[in-house]
């Protein structure tokens, strides 16, 4: 048996869950443009400021239906930002679970979404995870710290 190699850029997502997989890393905040572009201006290397970030693949059974591709997610990051009341720089600390589901396509996930519990996001072949992580990172970002 071939042991597969996942790369996180260009992830598919139905063999990564197959295969329950683990993929873990570490980026600087000066990789994620979005998210750096929010931080711009404060006086800070971005290059020294890291995210651990790590993910597990997951199938599971359903009753009476198709298997289900999960990806569960973790990051930890310590993002540099400005206080809004004192306006002094602070640090802010973020820890981020999650869990997705994945559906085949944009249709179903729209009809599901209403009724679905969990995320859920459009399965892929070269689903890119780094782009996720930096997603989760956003919306976990205080609006104003």
């Amino acid at each position: 048996m071939t042991e597969t190699t996942f790369r996180p850029q260009h992830l598919d997502v139905r063999a990564f869950a197959q295969n329950a997989a683990r993929l873990e890393g570490r980026l600087s905040l000066s990789n994620l443009e979005r998210l750096a572009q929010d931080l711009r201006g404060l006086d800070v290397d971005l290059t020294s400021n890291c995210v651990q970030w790590s993910a597990q693949g997951e199938r599971l059974p359903v009753a009476g239906g198709a298997v289900q591709s999960w990806l569960h997610l973790q990051i930890q990051a310590q993002l540099p930002m400005q206080c809004q009341r004192c306006l002094q720089a602070m640090t802010q600390e973020l820890h981020v679970r999650r869990s997705f589901r994945f559906v085949r396509d944009e249709h179903e996930a729209n009809a599901q979404d209403d009724d679905s519990e969990e995320d859920l996001l459009v399965a892929s072949k070269q689903f890119n995870l780094l782009e996720l992580v930096e997603d989760e990172l956003i919306m976990a970002s205080p609006f104003a710290p």
